[in-house]
């Protein structure tokens, strides 16, 4: 099976590169929701002091020119959902982290070609979201595929063989449930040999020392 071919093979062989594959996919995705978080709050704080943003300013530029407060507003409130959809892409929303990465991509080459100062953060936070997510859409459309295999998402040999076998019991099972002392029974007391028991004096009370 050669990569990115995912298939189902008989007795689970598919099982470790598949699994070898989504813990790939789940350190990307990670690493890419810290980072997107990273750059969603430096987007909030260029909002708040009213600079535009690549793409991001396309929908508050109908609410106002730059430096309006509505205009702003709207942004800060639209990089606040980017940033709420980061959260649960690792779950949820797995298809938001690679658009994010072509949002970076679009906003990078926009950037690069115009003539407004303010691109400038545009450029520099575009580039950084495309060095560290331009795996992202190559590993969503393996998940997808992967999300289609039998063992998703874990792909776990033992798991499946205790599914597929729920009659088999360990050898070892009797010996744990099988003895006379179950639950919180109190032991059984050990009796000391007669040469070690302590003498009862004859008056029934212990000699002064």
């Amino acid at each position: 099976m050669n990569n990115n071919e995912f298939v189902e093979l008989p007795d689970h062989q598919h099982y470790n590169q598949c699994a070898d594959r989504m813990r790939e996919i789940d350190r990307l995705y990670r690493s890419s929701t810290v980072t997107n978080l990273v750059l969603c709050a430096l987007m909030l704080l260029l909002s708040f002091i009213s600079m535009r943003i690549q793409i991001i300013s396309l929908i508050p530029s109908l609410f106002g020119d730059k430096g309006s407060v509505a205009a702003a507003g709207v942004q800060m409130l639209i990089v606040l959902a980017l940033g709420v959809c980061t959260l649960l892409s690792p779950t949820k929303l797995r298809i938001f982290n690679p658009i994010m990465a072509i949002v970076y991509l679009t906003m990078l080459v926009i950037g690069l070609f115009s003539t407004t100062a303010d691109d400038i953060f545009s450029i520099l936070i575009g580039a950084a979201g495309c060095i560290m997510s331009f795996k992202l859409p190559t590993a969503y459309l393996d998940y997808k595929k992967l999300s289609k295999l039998e063992g998703f998402p874990m792909f776990n040999i033992r798991l499946a063989n205790t599914d597929e076998h729920p009659e088999y019991e360990s050898s070892y099972k009797a010996a744990y449930h099988n003895t006379e002392n179950k639950g919180m029974d109190a032991p059984t007391p050990i009796e000391q040999p007669e040469s070690k028991r302590p003498e009862k004096p004859e008056n029934g009370y212990m000699d002064e020392i």
